[in-house]
């Protein structure tokens, strides 16, 4: 009982010291461009230890995205139905993730990485992560050796498509809505999952 109780109250000390992290990383990026800020600035700021700091990231941009592993997990499941179908039309987290990147207002992963370069670190996360998340996906729903295309060369493909599109239609301030890009995406992802997985 009594170890119980002590894991729990770890749990909470982990969830909270994350979220002072991220946090100061937010107030920081209020100040100054995100490739400016170094680790040792958050630290400073957040009055934590440097090994507690990479007792749960690898960098600042591994903290940043960390906070959006929600996001990223609905993204991979957004072209599938809980029965494996392919979704015809774009799906509500597809939606929603771009409509929070839209928002100029919200301090939330495009406003940031339109900010710096394409070649990024955080572009380079976010697509691993995403990709990682939709291989999984696909794993779980069917069988590769029924796919044309091996299902981590489909997930780096998807991710690559969503990243690169959505960044470009922020950093481009193009005239296409939420939902016009959101179809886009989805309909050329879609062509492309439905040939392989032989839908």
């Amino acid at each position: 009982m009594a170890n119980r109780q002590n894991d729990k109250q770890n749990d909470r000390r982990v969830q909270r010291t994350k979220q002072t992290l991220y946090h100061t990383l937010i107030a920081l990026l209020a100040e100054k461009a995100f490739d400016k800020i170094t680790v040792q600035e958050i630290l400073e700021r957040a009055n934590v230890g440097r090994t507690t700091f990479y007792a749960h990231f690898q960098s600042k941009e591994d903290l940043f995205l960390s906070s959006h592993e929600r996001v990223f997990s609905a993204i991979s499941r957004s072209f599938f139905s809980d029965g494996g179908i392919l979704r015809t039309e774009p799906s509500p987290e597809l939606l929603m993730f771009l409509e929070m990147s839209h928002q100029d207002q919200s301090r939330d992963t495009f406003f940031y990485l339109t900010s710096g370069s394409e070649g990024g670190e955080i572009v380079r996360l976010l697509k691993e992560r995403i990709a990682e998340q939709l291989t999984a996906q696909l794993f779980e729903l069917f069988r590769e050796e029924d796919s044309a295309i091996p299902f981590m060369v489909l997930g780096q493909h998807v991710a690559s498509s969503i990243v690169s599109v959505a960044s470009w239609w922020m950093s481009k301030r193009t005239p296409y809505t939420v939902h016009e890009i959101a179809t886009m995406l989805h309909q050329m992802n879609y062509v492309v999952l439905r040939h392989s997985l032989g839908q």
